[in-house]
């Protein structure tokens, strides 16, 4: 079925086929390849653009995006150590996952996913280190 017009239904039926083909290039070269927000014009319906991110993967077949490296790198300045990426914490009875830092993100700037869900929350540095030192 041919797309008329570009709207909130159409944008996701087109990142879904957009994410199922790219799956199969990110597998042939060994990367990781996502397909991001997007954002279309509401007025003309005629044009949508997405942001597609590609990652290397580690050794271990761990993405290392630029969130992750942000953290091995930075995240002495947090307090924190590098190796704390990947560390497992519990907030609020719920375990979460190191997954990287975004240092504009001032007030929230580590980057966690709950396990489970893969779902990204942001956490202020001092409430990660106090709960990495209670675990």
């Amino acid at each position: 079925m041919a797309i008329q017009k570009i709207d909130r239904n159409a944008v996701t039926e087109i990142r879904q086929k957009l994410q199922d083909q790219l799956d199969s290039v990110a597998a042939e070269l060994g990367v990781r390849i996502q397909v991001g927000n997007a954002s279309y014009d509401g007025v003309g319906n005629m044009n949508v653009t997405y942001k597609v991110e590609v990652a290397v993967l580690d050794a271990d077949g761990n993405v290392q995006d630029r969130a992750a490296v942000d953290f091995a790198r930075d995240a002495a300045l947090y307090g924190l150590k590098s190796d704390d990426l990947g560390t497992e914490f519990v907030c609020r009875g719920k375990t979460y996952r190191i997954t990287g830092l975004q240092r504009r993100a001032r007030k929230a700037p580590i980057l966690a996913e709950l396990v489970g869900t893969g779902k990204t929350y942001k956490f202020p540095a001092v409430t990660v280190k106090m709960l990495l030192a209670t675990a």
